[in-house]
């Protein structure tokens, strides 16, 4: 099989074709048709492109909420810490427990 069938078959048009304008009109029509091809695989790279960049976007945009999320939570915790009294408990209820599920839940890998 050959590596260049289009040509060929422009090749193929021009031996059979009865005047140089039939042969043109052929030619033309195979130029469009690449033509076609061509614009339709660039809009495919495209959207390629720009699916490639949204999902930068969301991983830059998702990094960033979850450096904001660890912020609150040290900082939740750090506030939670200087309320405890010396036998371990906390000035208000529920602290223990959100301060235990931070811990737990930023040791995760």
């Amino acid at each position: 099989m050959s590596d260049t069938p289009r040509t060929n078959k422009i090749d193929a048009m021009w031996e059979k074709s009865d005047s140089a304008v039939d042969a043109f009109n052929d030619a033309t029509s195979l130029c469009r048709e690449l033509e076609r091809e061509l614009a339709a695989e660039n809009n495919q790279i495209g959207l390629l492109i720009s699916g490639a960049k949204k999902d930068e976007r969301t991983i830059k945009y998702l990094q960033e909420r979850i450096k904001r999320l660890i912020e609150a939570g040290d900082t939740m915790e750090s506030i939670c810490r200087l309320w405890t009294f010396p036998n371990g408990d906390f000035l208000f209820d529920g602290d223990l427990e959100a301060v235990n599920k931070w811990t737990k839940a930023k040791a995760l890998p």
